[in-house]
Order: structure tokens, then C-alpha cells, then sequence
């Protein structure tokens, strides 16, 4: 799916293109690997960090999970922080407690801790099928419309919304929702920043991966004051998610292209965009 894109004015992403990822420092690892095992040439600017809340106290946690029929995790980093938090104390995943999560970024990232948390493996876990692959859509699935007797504990931002949740409510479910992670915004480096004029100097394209809303603001925000957004408006914006494709076009960037989720799907949306180069011969 494209948005305000064509190939005739978006030329390729191409393999040659440098790939700036935007996403927190703990997901982007395996990106990197993934990027350059392909030998396409990856950037990591973290347009945001996440950590655990303070004064977080796993072992009350796990009773807690232990206590509740499902867990929700809205987001990819929520899965990565909580299982590296059950290895780091030696804790295991309680039997009968199932796993929501919001689509397929999450459940591959999952897939890396069934063997390191255990009992992870015999947990249920459900997730949309589908688009739009959010919140509002795990709480849509039947498993967890079962109604009053319910459990469900979900663990998100403290300042994440929360609107999704009133479906549950709802059906009756008993529902306990705790702070757990945090997200604090990061400003462009001086170096990027650097970059960024070295390359609108030489006119070299580039291609950036947009992780959240917040990314896509920032960059306007930090590359307007130094006068380099109406070069960058122009690169190509790659995103999962359509509320974030849309929220980049409206912040005016010309061509907000969307992929599957994943690192890999990311590399065949590149490489599609660059089969649509004229060839040069």
C-alpha cells in the first residue's frame, strides 16, 4: 500500500539506499543483524528509550501474572522487557496464563524467548490475524470476550492510552491494568544530524523506518530547525502501521510507503521499490 507515492517520484528505496531505523535500542539488535546479513547498509537513530518503570518488583509481578488467566502486551518492547526481566530473576512463565499480543512484530519477537523463559511454550497466545494490528483488535478476539470471571492483567505505558480497554470492561472482565514500562523521547544527535546535511549536499537518497508516531515528529521538529525538512520530506518513509503512515503524510512527508511488520518484510518492500527504478542502461 502507498500513500502519496509513486515510483516515478519516490524513484527507489533500492538496496544501495542507507536504511535509518528509528526504533528504541532494545528492538533494533536483530534489525541490524537482519539488514546486514542482507548487506544493506542500517542506521540506528533511537528516536525514543524505553525501560522498566522504577522501583518495578518482578517477583510481586509474576504473582500477579500467576493470578491472571491472560497477560496483554501492547507492544513489541512491553514483550522484550518483561520476558528479559523473568530470565534476569530466574522466574518462569505460570501455567495457565495466556499471552495477548497486538500482531505479528510481537509474536516474532515472542518466538525468541519460548526456549529462554520456561514454560513459555506452553502457553496459549493470541493475537489479530488481520489488520489493523492494535490494541482495540486484541481486545475484539473471542478469547478474551469470555465475560465476567475473566482475568486479565495488562501491562503498558503509564502514560499509553487506555480507551482500548473499555471493551473489556464491558464484558465484565475483571481487569488490572499496570504501569509498566516507560518511554522517554530522544532528540536527533549532532552527528545524524551532520549526516543528514552531508548527504542533502551530495543528493544521496536514503529510506527511513518510522517505529511510532513520535518518530516521525521528532525528525520533522529536529531537521526543521536546521533547515534540512524540506529535503528529508522527500526521502521515503517506510511504516507498519497505517495510523502512523497517515499521521507522517499529514506532517508533509511526500511519500509514506507501508510494509508488513517485521525486519524482512521491510527488505521486500525495498527491494520492490526498487524494481520500479527505470533502469538506467
Amino acid at each position: 500500500m502507498r500513500l502519496n507515492s509513486s515510483p516515478e517520484s519516490c524513484h527507489a528505496a533500492g538496496m544501495g539506499r542507507t536504511v535509518i531505523l528509528t526504533m528504541p535500542s532494545l528492538r533494533a539488535g536483530s534489525w541490524l543483524q537482519v539488514f546486514r546479513a542482507q548487506g544493506i547498509e542500517a542506521l540506528h537513530w533511537p528516536a525514543s528509550e524505553i525501560a522498566l518503570v522504577d522501583g518495578m518488583a518482578i517477583h510481586r509481578l509474576h504473582e500477579r501474572i500467576a493470578a491472571s488467566d491472560w497477560v496483554l502486551l501492547p507492544s513489541p518492547s512491553a514483550v522484550i522487557l518483561l520476558m528479559q526481566a523473568l530470565c534476569d530473576a530466574g522466574l518462569h512463565w505460570p501455567l495457565g496464563c495466556g499471552v495477548g499480543l497486538v500482531g505479528p512484530g510481537s509474536q516474532r519477537v515472542l518466538q525468541e524467548w519460548l526456549t529462554r523463559v520456561p514454560g513459555l511454550d506452553r502457553a496459549a497466545i493470541v493475537a489479530p490475524e488481520v489488520e489493523p494490528f492494535d490494541a482495540h483488535a486484541l481486545v475484539g478476539l473471542a478469547a478474551l470476550r469470555r465475560g465476567a470471571g475473566l482475568r486479565v492483567l495488562v501491562l503498558h505505558r503509564p502514560d499509553g492510552q487506555t480507551r482500548w480497554l473499555r471493551a473489556l470492561i464491558t464484558a465484565g472482565t475483571q481487569l488490572e491494568v499496570q504501569a509498566f514500562y516507560s518511554q522517554r523521547e530522544l532528540g536527533l544527535p549532532e552527528s545524524a544530524l551532520a549526516w543528514l546535511r552531508l548527504r542533502a549536499a551530495t543528493e544521496q537518497p536514503l529510506a527511513v523506518s518510522i517505529a511510532s508516531r513520535g518518530a516521525g515528529r521528532l525528525l520533522k521538529q529536529s531537521t526543521a530547525r536546521h533547515g534540512l525538512f524540506e529535503w528529508l520530506s522527500g526521502q521515503v518513509m517506510f511504516t507498519h502501521h497505517p495510523a502512523i503512515a497517515s499521521d507522517l503524510s499529514a506532517l508533509g512527508f511526500a511519500h509514506v510507503l507501508l510494509h508488513a511488520p517485521g525486519a524482512r518484510p521491510l527488505i521486500e518492500a525495498l527491494r520492490a521499490l526498487e524494481s520500479d527504478q527505470p533502469s538506467s542502461s
